[in-house]
């Protein structure tokens, strides 16, 4: 099966691929040139890391794609084949392809002092570095960088002087927490971070003029035996002083407190001048603020003031002033927060400040940004192909009660066509527009930064930056068919563990679903006869609750090439209901279910896990991966997963080969026409390879694999069933090409995806790209990135 002809041509165009970017694009070069093809870095002493030394080599080979296939290259030498200068060569050369690299020995040069340095850097002072240059291949050349280590010298004994006597018991009250330790290897980076170290901690302590220049390391290296001494010296402040001829003064350094806290809720920037504010004096936690406003006070005063961490009559930290800064931003409120300190006593001449009382007086500028606003907007629709458009309208309030609330009310109104399953004539509703659904419903959502919880908000954290939502919808559909109503009602809170992790609770999550079916709709679902296509078009309640946990490294790993993405879901459902369903012996329908409001309510447990990497090679060049599992174990008094809880695959997000919805259970081959597919346990994966073509389009290349199963065995599913054994034979594969416009604030996605492998087929026959055409190709549109 493996040589088809298919793939055979599939075969035979790689292996020309790699032909092509390994032979002949270094021949093209001019006859004094060589292509980089690689380096490679030797080093005696293994405790130094090669992913380190890496970092300071200056010229790089041409980026490989799949490991050993340099695309970009090959694409550039393509383009320098057309004569003519046009866009298609100038997007070929400059956007798409990329340079080839030839070797600078110059820059090679460079890379070995650059290396030397960083050596030294780490303790490494007699180290030795060499580079040689081999052609093994045709005008291709590998350098080879060998690093010659011996011990590194380590730190024998520290000392500090300290000019400032009342600042040296400071210091010493920090030496626990010292970076220079006796027997650590000497490094410039511990210098510099216990430098900051020093500085952040007086800084911390009301020493708000000192700085790290104040701090100088000297390092006596003549001891022997690899060892060295560290003097650390801490100077005094010097000043001219007029009064004696410009003469130089050393003044020690003083700690200082913080007089008084001044508060603009609504300053603008374009009046910096103006005088006449209104001003009120608020008392928090026995501490005077001062506000400062024009008008109404935008915000109330207890609100505002529990994200100023600064405190009268306290020393100055400079800590504090960082989380108000990001506190307040985090509000969402305004365009600007800018806070500044002016010394009491500004006005008169250091030298004889320094004899008077050391106050500062805070200033927190707050310039808001606009508070109401709405927007409307229209789009087209394609959801697995059926088309439809829709109009919606978005208020948001970002102060709603002056603490900082924000509520977004969302109305939308839509038509669509849809597959019908009723045995009845396909009408429209309107009949002047081609569409046989009407769909319109209403949502609101109230973000308050606080928790509403009957405790005192000092005991936590002020990095946790807590936060109660509040979210409640109805929505209405309409079909020839059926009418459904759809109403939800959630409550929880959300927290920030640290910079990297989130956890979100919420108490109650709550939605009921009402249908009301045709007689033709009826008699077509008994005709189908299946428990859990059925459940999908019953009444049925859910009461539950969620917890979430998202840990993401992006920001803290700022000026790393990768990051990662976990998010963890937990979701119970119907346990306490059933609970006291049976403690107070509640009626029971004939089925003998439990109903609340003559609605049968949903039990099960669900519970999702979906892990992402991000690798970028550079700006532009991005790896995407993605992983995600998800089992839902229905139970109680509804022995079905809700078909809203139910997992697929497919569409823009999922595997973009198959429609929407149009995949699994497991290996059960069906009709589309009756039924979404969804199950009980999903598995998915994807890698995308992201790169720019031209200017803001860009494209991607991706490959996307897994399947959904049920847990039980079902008659109406055959080989739908998951088991262990034979599962990864009933994992489906595709692959495609994207095009994504990059406007920086979204991204509109279009996404090319073909079949690879078929879990419906018959075992021995699941690959199916050599059956291709054009027209099985599935077009998936979005807004912003798949994953």
């Amino acid at each position: 099966m493996f040589m088809r002809t298919g793939y055979f041509y599939i075969i035979l165009i790689v292996l020309l691929m790699v032909l092509l970017s390994g032979c002949n694009n270094a021949k093209r070069l001019p006859e004094d040139k060589l292509l980089l093809n690689k380096n490679e870095i030797e080093i005696s002493n293994p405790e130094i890391s090669k992913s380190e030394i890496n970092r300071f080599i200056k010229q790089k080979p041409n980026k490989k794609l799949i490991g050993f296939f340099r695309f970009h290259l090959t694409v550039y030498f393509i383009g320098e084949r057309i004569k003519k200068d046009n866009k298609i060569k100038k997007w070929l050369t400059e956007s798409v392809g990329e340079k080839p690299v030839v070797l600078d020995t110059s820059m090679a040069n460079n890379t070995t002092r650059q290396i030397e340095y960083y050596l030294r850097n780490k303790g490494y002072f007699n180290s030795n570095v060499k580079k040689t240059i081999d052609t093994p291949l045709v005008k291709k050349a590998n350098v080879t960088y060998k690093i010659q280590a011996n011990r590194p010298y380590r730190i024998r004994n520290v000392e500090y002087q300290v000019e400032d006597s009342t600042l040296k018991p400071a210091i010493e009250a920090s030496m626990e927490k010292s970076l220079l330790r006796q027997g650590e290897i000497y490094s410039v980076e511990d210098f510099k971070n216990e430098r900051e170290r020093i500085t952040s901690f007086l800084k911390n302590n009301g020493y708000y003029y000192f700085n790290k220049n104040f701090i100088e390391f000297q390092v006596d290296s003549t001891v022997g035996n690899q060892k060295l001494d560290v003097y650390m010296q801490v100077n005094n402040r010097v000043f001219k002083a007029e009064m004696y001829n410009d003469s130089l003064i050393a003044l020690p350094h003083h700690q200082y407190k913080v007089r008084n806290v001044y508060i603009y809720p609504d300053y603008d920037v374009l009046q910096k001048g103006q005088k006449d504010y209104d001003t009120m004096r608020y008392e928090h936690s026995g501490k005077i603020y001062h506000y400062l406003y024009n008008g109404e006070l935008p915000y109330k005063p207890e609100h505002l003031t529990s994200y100023v961490f600064m405190e009268p009559g306290e020393y100055y930290k400079d800590e504090e002033v960082k989380m108000t800064n990001q506190r307040l931003a985090d509000l969402q409120q305004f365009k600007y927060v800018n806070i500044e300190f002016m010394d009491v006593h500004s006005d008169v001449e250091p030298w004889f400040r320094d004899t008077l009382p050391k106050k500062l007086d805070a200033f927190v500028r707050l310039t808001r940004t606009l508070q109401q606003s709405y927007t409307i907007e229209w789009l087209g629709k394609n959801t697995a192909r059926d088309l439809g458009t829709e109009v919606s309208f978005v208020y948001t309030n970002k102060n709603l009660f002056k603490e900082s609330e924000i509520l977004n009310l969302n109305t939308n109104l839509s038509l669509e066509t849809q597959q019908i399953i009723s045995d009845g004539n396909n009408q429209n509703i309107t009949k002047y527009l081609p569409f046989n659904t009407l769909e319109y419903g209403i949502n609101a959502d109230l973000d308050m930064p606080k928790f509403l919880l009957p405790v005192d908000h000092s005991r936590f954290p002020d990095y946790f930056k807590p936060r109660t939502t509040f979210s409640t919808g109805y929505n209405y559909r309409e079909r020839p068919d059926y009418s459904r109503h759809l109403l939800n009602l959630s409550f929880g809170y959300r927290w920030d563990e640290s910079e990297t992790k989130q956890h979100q609770v919420y108490i109650a999550d709550i939605n009921s679903i009402k249908l009301n079916p045709d007689s033709s709709f009826i008699r077509r679902l008994n005709e189908i006869d299946n428990k859990k296509f059925l459940s999908a078009y019953e009444d049925h309640l859910i009461v539950g609750s969620k917890y979430n946990f998202i840990w993401n490294t992006q920001k803290a790993r700022r000026k790393q090439n990768d990051f990662w993405y976990f998010r963890g879901t937990f979701e119970p459902a119907g346990l306490l209901l059933n609970t006291f369903a049976s403690a107070l012996n509640a009626e029971q329908d004939e089925d003998g279910n439990y109903e609340l409001f003559n609605i049968r309510y949903a039990q099960y447990v669900r519970s999702e896990a979906d892990f992402r990497y991000f690798y970028r090679f550079n700006k532009d060049n991005i790896l995407a991966s993605r992983f995600s599992l998800g089992v839902g174990i229905p139970y109680g008094n509804l022995n079905v997963l809700p078909f809203e809880k139910s997992f697929f695959v497919g569409g823009a997000n999922g595997i973009r080969a198959w429609q929407l919805r149009n995949l699994g259970p497991g290996g059960f081959k069906g009709d589309q026409n009756d039924f979404d597919k969804t199950g009980d346990i999903s598995l998915e994966t994807s890698v995308e390879y992201r790169f720019p073509l031209y200017d803001m389009v860009h494209g991607a290349l991706f490959v996307d694999a897994g399947n959904v199963w049920l847990k039980d065995k079902n008659t109406d599913f055959p080989n739908g069933q998951f088991k262990i054994n034979r599962f990864y034979e009933q994992i489906a594969a595709g692959t495609g090409f994207g095009i994504r416009l990059d406007f920086s604030f979204f991204v509109i996605r279009v996404d090319a995806g073909i079949k690879v492998i078929n879990p419906e087929r018959e075992k021995g026959n699941k690959w199916v790209l050599d059956e291709y055409q054009l027209k099985k190709t599935n077009i998936n549109f979005g807004i912003g990135y798949p994953f």
